[in-house]
């Protein structure tokens, strides 16, 4: 059986990592799996959409730097271009002036790809529209539209998307 160190530490327990042009990082370590000081997963939620791109970029380049070939990187967009809330986001943007972020499929992937990962895996949710996260056609016909979509390979049209990526 191979050798892992769980790690279990709070906010307050953070290492100061240095991720080039972004400077310092400080990453905490709620519950990993690490061997030989590599990382085998990370999650990353609400970050892509958030940072500059720049740093993704240079989180993503440092990620995989301390990540043995085959670890898995998990990741989100919540605010994807081709869903409906996207498209009403950049309309927002464009006709008002707003500043609002949001990804394409294609700009998240080209991400992961730059910076040695490969998308293994790709779900949508949130299909179907909401009104600030409620079903617009009742929880029982949203939640089966949705799964019905999902079989369609529709779930790239979610508002929500969960990415696996592989470290390559």
């Amino acid at each position: 059986m191979e050798s892992y160190r769980t790690s279990h530490m709070g906010a307050d327990h953070g290492d100061n990592y240095d991720i080039g042009h972004a400077g310092k990082m400080d990453a905490y370590v709620w519950d990993a799996f690490i061997k030989d000081d590599l990382i085998d997963c990370a999650t990353l939620f609400h970050f892509l959409l958030n940072a500059e791109p720049e740093l993704s970029k240079d989180v993503l380049r440092w990620l995989a730097e301390h990540m043995p070939l085959g670890g898995t990187l998990i990741a989100n967009n919540h605010m994807n271009l081709a869903s409906s809330r996207g498209i009403a986001t950049w309309l927002s943007n464009t006709l008002l002036g707003t500043k609002h972020n949001y990804l394409s499929c294609h700009t998240v992937s080209e991400m992961f790809t730059q910076t040695g990962f490969r998308v293994a895996e790709w779900s949508g949710y949130r299909i179907l529209p909401t009104i600030r996260g409620k079903s617009v056609f009742g929880k029982t016909i949203q939640v089966g539209s949705e799964r019905l979509l999902s079989t369609l390979r529709l779930g790239r049209f979610g508002a929500e998307q969960v990415i696996i990526a592989e470290r390559i």
